[in-house]
């Protein structure tokens, strides 16, 4: 049985306009460098079905699978294209990350980056080379102006999903939700948190930061590229809130006091 991912890398896909009149205007939700879900229920979405009697909705809208067609637009009207709009991010960042000076540039990225983002949420980046965590913007992804899912946040600023993926992204991969605080024995925490951590096609450098902070010693059990943490309220992951200072505290702790990377590279 053919994969949805392995069916969508190999169709011919035509992006069919109607009624537009002469001169050619812009893309806009037909853009084809913008993320859909596999599983969207409007036009934009792509749902193939070979055969009537078995629907695959069902199975794509558990797939955490979004797609776009290109990585640039060729239309010369689309504010999408890097060729007009020299305000239009190109991501993963290359080189990405890694201390203040590179997180505030990419953070005056975000804020001249055009078609402005529909919105942000704060999170926690622990960069390769900083020397602490940093409490960094998170856009919604291009065309997103309602956060519904934890895949619209464009987590691509700070961590490196894509490395050599650049058109089907499987967004449950390389991210993981802790609902439980150390320390907190009894008391039902109000809040979880989920990591976002690099892909290990990107071959990222090790964070020395995670390093310090998880007491690691030997070099196997590195944890390698950027960690981006999002903040959400328990058992709600799609649910994305706001970050701030008392919880980097609480995530250093999560850090700290269990193996929470020790077990990245068997369960991501």
């Amino acid at each position: 049985m053919t994969s949805a991912a392995s069916l969508i890398r190999n169709s011919n896909i035509t992006t069919r306009h109607t009624g537009w009149d002469l001169p050619v205007p812009a893309c806009t939700r037909l853009c084809p460098t913008l993320w859909r879900n596999v599983a969207d229920s409007d036009r934009q979405s792509l749902v193939i079905e070979w055969d009537a009697r078995f629907s695959l909705r069902s199975m794509l809208a558990r797939s955490n699978t979004i797609w776009d067609l290109s990585d640039q637009c060729a239309n010369l009207y689309c504010p999408y294209n890097p060729d007009n709009n020299a305000r239009t991010v190109m991501l993963p960042p290359d080189p990405m990350p890694s201390d203040l000076t590179s997180i505030l540039a990419q953070e005056a990225c975000i804020q001249s980056h055009y078609p402005h983002y529909g919105g942000t949420r704060i999170g926690i980046l622990y960069a390769t080379s900083a020397m602490t965590p940093y409490l960094i913007p998170v856009p919604f992804l291009d065309g997103v102006t309602q956060l519904r899912h934890i895949s619209q946040l464009e987590v691509s600023h700070w961590v490196n999903r894509l490395a050599t993926k650049c058109f089907i992204v499987f967004t449950s991969k390389f991210h993981k939700t802790y609902n439980v605080i150390p320390g907190t024995c009894g008391v039902v925490p109000q809040y979880g948190y989920t990591f976002f951590r690099d892909t290990p096609d990107a071959y990222s450098p090790p964070n020395m930061l995670i390093r310090e902070l998880a007491f690691i010693e030997d070099a196997v059990d590195n944890v390698t590229g950027n960690v981006l943490v999002v903040k959400h309220p328990r058992g709600n992951k799609h649910n994305i809130i706001d970050m701030d200072t008392d919880d980097i505290t609480i995530v250093n702790a999560l850090i700290q006091g269990c193996t929470l990377f020790a077990v990245w590279s068997s369960h991501f």
